[in-house]
């Protein structure tokens, strides 16, 4: 897998925030037990979290 940057968002994603987000509810990052690594995104989270910032 290539993985590039594209942009940086303008500010911080908080991960409180995040799990109040119903289109992330499924994302592993905010799943009860999960540790901050890297992990997968499927596109519809992606596309879910691009607008956030």
């Amino acid at each position: 897998v290539d993985v590039a940057h594209v942009r940086t968002l303008p500010r911080m994603l908080e991960l409180g925030w995040l799990k109040q987000q119903p289109a992330l509810a499924e994302l592993a990052l905010v799943q009860k037990g999960s540790r901050l690594s890297v992990m997968p995104v499927t596109a519809e989270q992606w596309t879910a979290i691009l607008p956030m910032d």
